[in-house]
């Protein structure tokens, strides 16, 4: 168990002065002095808390958030709604640019950046089947040099959605979109040269391409602990996430030539239907986009971990292993619970998969938030069921996780940065709920956005009481 689970206090993270390397035994640390981490406040007034700016709130949209040695890069869309990057100096994010791409309604106009292998800080985002945002800076640290690049010219790059950055064990940045709609899109994988400054498409053209018959949602790619690359699909021939269909796969030692999991030539670019099924699932089977996450277990066979409508129709979390050649699927869990997925935009979602990862020991442990509810679970390597679950057992601050005073009606995100296995820092502001990318009569006030020092919080105790 997470100690952080059991964190409790009035502002949500009590800081002891532990945290500044005065010893317990000082007269200054026997009189119990305390700082809070609260999110009413009109600003931040303890370690480990810093002011962001103000973000717009209207709809949740993914927020990005970097650690570079001692500082942290933050992009955001701002109070009226401009694209924002902005550098902690370590004396607050004092240093910021604002780009030329203002956000609406939508919540897939996700921010996601990179720093690549030559230093410089690469941005994308605010893009759902429109142009490709790609914008590029001079160094890390020189984000007033960040600007609007084109990466490309043609149809590849005129509908972007779903921008993600990549980096393998060598540290090569890769950049994967999109291109099309929802039935009708393929998906292209360009590498970066740091020499020559340009994105070059590892196949000629989409590597994945269901133009015209639908449009796949992937996963990945994954890497390996022997170099291999691993991505996984599924497919939807209609509008609606109702249309989500069945579970390819794929691996690659290059990223640009692929084959299926016995080494079998996979032609270029893959097709609808083509590449390894998994799972056998029609339409209308609860399979959904982003509901879908893979991970490698301690002989690294690939495990898929998924939900969809279990034979009851509840909803249920599936595992699917390839195991000598073959893939065994089992229903992991049945949680109980209906969830009539169905329609366009962005849902919310009553079950969201969350990433799944190998434990010190080897075993795989799988995390799922149920309406609005966390739980990890113990993957069994025999029989691929969850077992030992638990319940609440986010590493995150309780406290900070709760919406603030006079804000009701509203939700609480996150985008965190990681150093090693756990998060460090965590950024954090509110949003209106999903509404399925809709406009709203009104648009609410700004939020808060504030990054948070997670060691701070280490040093806490768990409560004993309440």
């Amino acid at each position: 168990m997470d100690i952080l689970s059991g964190f409790r206090s009035k502002c949500g993270v009590v800081i002891t002065l532990s945290a500044f390397g005065i010893s317990a035994t000082s007269d200054i640390a026997s009189a119990q002095r305390v700082a809070c981490w609260e999110p009413d406040e009109q600003s931040c007034g303890a370690p480990g808390c810093f002011d962001v700016g103000l973000a717009w709130s209207g709809q949740p949209v993914g927020f990005a958030l970097l650690e570079n040695g001692s500082s942290q890069i933050v992009a955001y869309y701002n109070d009226k709604r401009q694209l924002v990057v902005t550098r902690n100096d370590g004396e607050g994010f004092n240093d910021r640019t604002v780009l030329p791409t203002r956000v609406g309604w939508d919540s897939h106009n996700r921010i996601v950046m990179a720093i690549g292998p030559s230093g410089r800080l690469h941005v994308s985002g605010n893009m759902h089947s429109t142009k490709v945002n790609y914008f590029e800076s001079d160094g890390p640290d020189m984000i007033q040099s960040l600007r609007p690049l084109a990466i490309g010219e043609g149809n590849l790059f005129a509908s972007g959605t779903y921008p993600e950055f990549y980096k393998n064990r060598h540290g090569d940045l890769f950049y994967l979109f999109r291109t099309g709609v929802a039935s009708d899109g393929a998906y292209n994988l360009l590498a970066y040269d740091p020499a020559s400054r340009h994105w070059n498409s590892q196949t000629d053209g989409p590597f994945l391409d269901f133009r015209g018959a639908g449009s796949p949602y992937i996963l990945g790619p994954y890497q390996d602990s022997n170099g291999l690359y691993h991505i996984a699909w599924t497919i939807r021939a209609k509008r609606g996430a109702e249309n989500n269909r069945d579970i390819f796969y794929a691996r690659s030692t290059d990223l640009a030539r692929w084959t299926d999991s016995k080494g079998n030539p996979l032609p270029i670019p893959i097709r609808l239907d083509m590449g390894e099924k998994v799972v056998d699932s029609p339409v209308g089977s609860g399979i959904v986009n982003g509901n879908i996450r893979m991970a490698f277990d301690n002989q690294d066979r690939p495990v898929i971990v998924f939900g969809k409508y279990t034979a009851k129709d509840t909803l249920g979390i599936f595992v699917s292993r390839l195991e000598d050649g073959r893939w065994r699927t089992v229903q992991a869990k049945d949680l109980g619970v209906l969830w009539k997925i169905s329609g366009g935009g962005s849902v919310s979602k009553e079950l969201r998969i969350q990433a799944t990862k190998r434990a010190a020991d080897g075993e795989l442990v799988a995390r799922y938030v149920l309406r609005q509810q966390s739980y990890q679970c113990m993957i069994s390597n025999k029989d691929l069921t969850l077992q030992d679950c638990l319940h609440n057992q986010s590493s995150l601050p309780r406290g900070l996780m709760q919406v603030s005073k006079n804000r009701a009606g509203m939700t609480v995100q996150v985008a965190l940065a990681s150093t090693g296995q756990s998060p460090r820092y965590l950024l954090r502001w509110e949003t209106l709920p999903y509404n399925r990318d809709k406009p709203r009569n009104v648009a609410p006030p700004p939020s808060k956005l504030q990054l948070f020092d997670l060691k701070y919080a280490k040093i806490c105790h768990p409560a004993t009481s309440g």
